[in-house]
């Protein structure tokens, strides 16, 4: 039979293939893992007023799909926490809340692909001077060639 499945045909060796529900095409690239990722962030002496924790930025040769970021004040109740990603130079909000008390997360799961460039960031607003903060996020890395 003629098509993918025959591994005479030239084409059957390169890449990975589709099928369509017409014919078979050879797939741009599969998005797949490489490697886990999680990382803390911590600041146990914050500034009075709002303060920023900003993740590690994604290097060349990778793609992140972030699950999940959690944010909290160790010691205070903070007026609002904002967590947001910084995508090509743009600051998107993905989640904003007030902590329940202190040393309690805020948190957001979903799925947001980063990549080269981009980061995880968290700012707390209404901080006493000496606070404690924290910035948790996880997800997974994919490698990718140039």
């Amino acid at each position: 039979m003629p098509g993918i499945t025959d591994p005479a045909e030239p084409y059957f060796k390169d890449g990975a293939w589709g099928w369509d529900l017409t014919q078979w095409r050879k797939l741009a690239m599969v998005f797949g893992f490489s490697a886990g990722l999680g990382e803390q962030i911590y600041d146990a002496d914050a500034d009075a007023g709002t303060n920023v924790l900003n993740g590690t930025v994604v290097p060349a040769g990778q793609v992140w799909v972030i699950e999940f970021i959690s944010c909290t004040n160790r010691q205070r109740i903070c007026t609002y926490i904002l967590h947001t990603v910084v995508k090509s130079g743009i600051t998107v909000a993905i989640y904003e809340g007030v902590q329940a008390a202190a040393d309690r997360y805020t948190i957001w799961s979903g799925r947001i692909t980063l990549a080269a460039g981009d980061y995880v960031s968290c700012h707390y607003y209404g901080c006493t001077a000496g606070d404690d903060l924290l910035l948790r996020y996880g997800g997974y890395k994919m490698y990718i060639a140039e």
